[in-house]
């Protein structure tokens, strides 16, 4: 499962200062700015947090660290085997 898992995880690189300035509006807390524009600057299927403002927030899908697992092992229990 971890080799799985492995590649569904995408690595971005951080925006750019001027990108994380023209985006204060788009969230309450200003650290979470750079990871919304990160996952959706990357097309993520998914953001999973914990973070209750991005779970809300409507910039990019966000699930809880719970709905992944559940995702993961519905997609097992339809599949034989992972990649």
């Amino acid at each position: 499962m971890i080799r799985y898992l492995h590649t569904c995880i995408t690595v971005t690189e951080d925006p750019s200062d001027e990108e994380i300035l023209s985006n204060l509006h788009i969230l309450d807390d200003p650290k979470d700015i750079p990871v919304a524009i990160g996952a959706k600057g990357a097309g993520s299927d998914y953001l999973v947090t914990g973070d209750k403002e991005l779970l809300k927030a409507q910039i990019t899908p966000a699930i809880t660290n719970k709905k992944l697992l559940q995702l993961i092992f519905q997609d097992d229990s339809n599949n034989d085997q992972l990649p």
